[in-house]
């Protein structure tokens, strides 16, 4: 499955809207999202309601946070 990668998800809006865009194609739904923000607690909040959104649906989906840039990147599909 694709990993999908988001840096600057620490800005919650823009970026929780995305992630639920993503999450509206059944395709995506497996898929892993790694979200990455040089912010530790405001990608926390993120992370956290996006784990909240993907258990309440049920998705197969994995959730990853991160605040190493390289390490987000790393293996992310293109």
């Amino acid at each position: 499955m694709a990993k999908i990668t988001i840096v600057g998800a620490g800005g919650y809006v823009f970026p929780f809207r995305l992630i639920g865009d993503l999450l509206s194609y059944p395709a995506l739904r497996g898929s892993t999202l790694t979200l990455m923000d040089i912010d530790a607690d405001r990608l926390e909040r993120t992370a956290g309601a996006t784990r909240a959104l993907v258990a309440h649906h049920g998705f197969p989906t994995t959730v990853e946070s991160t605040t190493d840039r390289r390490a987000a990147l790393a293996g992310a599909t293109t």
